[in-house]
């Protein structure tokens, strides 16, 4: 659950706030090793052969008032076990090396061209752990890759503005300075490093995002989770035309 404001219009805190605020009701009073459900999930559910339910009955939710509850249990452990559609094998966390080694081809399989080795990029990233990856991934994929790693947009610029870079990474939600107004910046850099091109690496996919993205003064867009030949395609394209797209 996410609580707070996530959007730019009050009404989105609104759902969001009162949802947490039942639910934060409903733990407080419910009961050790019972699972407790509203009126309106037993709707739901309640035709489920393998769970049996008993009434509740009312419990005082703040600006909810009176709402019925049901307690509901499995009727017995192989009734869940019958009713699993699909049997899956246990899933493990994966560390960020495992993850890079998954995604990566061994050396004598990567075609990266001429073009795309020895390349110095700036990979603006406030997730320390996706930066983690996407160096993984950009040194296994591309030959004597230089990647610099800062948290956000402001320091993205101040690095553009003390050293020059092939190419700019740039995430879209950071803190300080967003990833929109870091491509704004650094195309007002003077000389040449405002011709730096920057890929727009963002989960939102929508055209007016990257519409966005490309009227703040970037080359490319790759969505995240991104994939090698995404990436890849995207770093070839913006190596080989350095002229920003519109």
């Amino acid at each position: 659950m996410v609580a707070g404001i996530v959007g730019r219009r009050k009404f989105q805190y609104d759902i969001w706030g009162d949802t947490v605020n039942t639910a934060s009701r409903l733990e407080t009073a419910g009961e050790t090793g019972e699972v407790n459900i509203s009126s309106a999930t037993y709707a739901l559910v309640k035709d489920a052969p393998e769970l049996q339910f008993s009434a509740r009955g009312q419990v005082s939710a703040k600006g909810k008032g009176e709402l019925e509850m049901y307690y509901v249990r499995a009727r017995s452990i192989q009734a869940i076990v019958d009713a699993e559609p699909v049997k899956r094998e246990p899933e493990t966390a994966m560390t960020p090396a495992e993850l890079i080694a998954e995604d990566a081809a061994p050396a004598e399989e990567t075609d990266a061209s001429p073009a795309l080795s020895h390349l110095s990029i700036l990979l603006a990233e406030d997730n320390e752990f996706n930066a983690m990856v996407a160096q993984g991934h950009l040194e296994n994929w591309l030959p004597h890759t230089k990647l610099t790693h800062v948290l956000n947009g402001a320091l993205a610029v101040e690095a553009l503005r003390s050293n020059a870079f092939d190419l700019v990474l740039m995430d879209i939600q950071m803190p300080e300075l967003n990833g929109y107004d870091a491509a704004k910046a650094i195309r007002a850099l003077p000389g040449d490093r405002s011709r730096t091109p920057i890929i727009a690496m963002s989960a939102n996919v929508m055209k007016a995002e990257i519409d966005r993205c490309m009227e703040a003064g970037m080359n490319a867009f790759v969505p995240k989770p991104y994939k090698k030949e995404q990436l890849l395609d995207a770093i070839a394209m913006v190596m080989t035309n350095r002229t920003p797209e519109v």
